[in-house]
């Protein structure tokens, strides 16, 4: 289904042109979708702001890990297909062309995901009585080159380079039997312009993107539950359309290093020939023997004014080796 990266922000195709039918792909697929920007966010459905250790709201956290001065290597892919409304297979993604990986340590990362971007990250934390607060950061380079083609195709996607910031508090309470965790955060992404030289009539630019999120965490039988809520919007700074999201996810801990979770996300275009997009994420969180592995299936349809407009459905893994 869906023809773009795991990890990294999926931006938009900016059309200077009249848009014609099957420019829609492009220029839908070109906004930010937070759930696929990972394993972890598709499995919380890209509700994952609140929790995201002042460096997981960012765009090079491998898996949502912290490695503990631990030395980390990861990859991420991702596979699927787009169908039209009738169900006709319109597009593919080959997971051998969307491998990205990335190293960290400490709380410092970086990820290359070939021909398309490098990006490098960071974050600092201080604990308190009155809880921890952290921030985090990260630069994305854009190494998409679309010199060679006269036309971009359905599944390319240039973004320019832009910063991405967040910020985290977590407060956790205890009490004889029980534990409480509030979680608060705030990431911005900031907008880039495609540098590169074009034969096209389409300028490739991403878009500006806030987002915030809260979540509770708590004790349930020998493990725990983590409920949350985001809200994002994305903008241009050139255009009145804009891309408004409600996400919520939830994650169960069953036990040692294993969790479940879900989530769901639902998006509101303003100013555009296309309505929303409603996405449904599932997946497992695994940690055995020095690995940490995530996969997950992501179902989202697209709908216009006329109704549905396509369906997409991708399977991503994320998987981490920690040292």
């Amino acid at each position: 289904m869906m023809n773009y990266s795991i990890k990294i922000l999926v931006l938009i195709f900016l059309m200077v042109s009249s848009i014609e039918a099957a420019d829609k792909i492009a220029l839908y697929k070109g906004y930010i979708n937070s759930s696929y920007d990972s394993a972890k966010n598709s499995i919380m459905g890209g509700a994952t702001t609140a929790t995201a250790k002042g460096y997981s709201a960012l765009n090079s956290n491998p898996a949502g890990l912290s490695t503990n001065y631990n030395f980390t290597l990861y990859l991420k892919t991702i596979q699927g297909t787009t169908s039209d409304s009738e169900g006709t297979e319109i597009a593919t993604i080959d997971a051998a062309n969307h491998l990205g990986i990335g190293l960290m340590y400490d709380s410092f990362a970086i990820e290359y995901k070939n021909a398309n971007y490098l990006s490098v990250g960071g974050a600092y934390g201080y604990e308190s009585i009155y809880g921890l607060f952290s921030v985090g950061f990260s630069y994305t380079m854009d190494q998409t080159d679309l010199t060679a083609n006269n036309e971009l195709a359905k599944d390319e996607y240039a973004t320019g380079d832009y910063l991405t910031w967040g910020l985290m508090w977590q407060k956790t309470f205890l009490d004889e039997d029980d534990f409480y965790s509030i979680y608060f955060g705030l990431s911005h992404k900031n907008s880039g312009k495609y540098a590169g030289d074009l034969r096209s009539k389409v300028i490739p630019v991403s878009p500006s993107r806030t987002s915030y999120g809260i979540g509770l965490e708590t004790n349930m039988f020998n493990g725990s539950i983590l409920l949350t809520y985001d809200i994002s919007e994305e903008f241009w700074n050139s255009s009145s359309e804009t891309l408004s999201s409600t996400a919520y996810g939830i994650k169960w801990m069953l036990g040692h290093k294993f969790a479940i979770g879900g989530g769901i996300n639902s998006q509101t275009f303003a100013g555009s020939t296309l309505k929303d997009i409603e996405t449904i994420g599932i997946g497992i969180e695994w940690g055995f023997l020095g690995m940490h592995l995530l996969p997950s299936y992501t179902q989202r349809t697209v709908n216009s004014s006329t109704g549905v407009y396509i369906d997409e459905e991708a399977l991503h893994l994320d998987l981490a080796f920690t040292f």
